[in-house]
């Protein structure tokens, strides 16, 4: 997957609060959603509390952070 610079910088700022398996923050859950959002045109609500929706963008961030680090 080709992401801008814009969400690169994003990605590397959010991946290391994620990394452990969860989030640092509620602001930081939300960005990620909102990233996730950005990349792949989905349409998840920045503040879902949705534990499967919540795993399985934290699997694409993961690998979208392996594939352009």
């Amino acid at each position: 997957m080709v992401i801008t610079l814009e969400q690169k910088a994003e990605l590397m700022d959010i991946y290391p609060r994620v990394r452990a398996g969860h989030s640092d923050s509620t602001e930081t859950t939300r960005r990620m959603v909102l990233l996730y959002n950005e990349i792949y045109g989905a349409g998840y609500k920045p503040n879902t509390s949705c534990t499967r929706c919540l795993q399985n963008i934290l699997n694409k961030i993961i690998q979208l952070y392996e594939e352009n680090q």
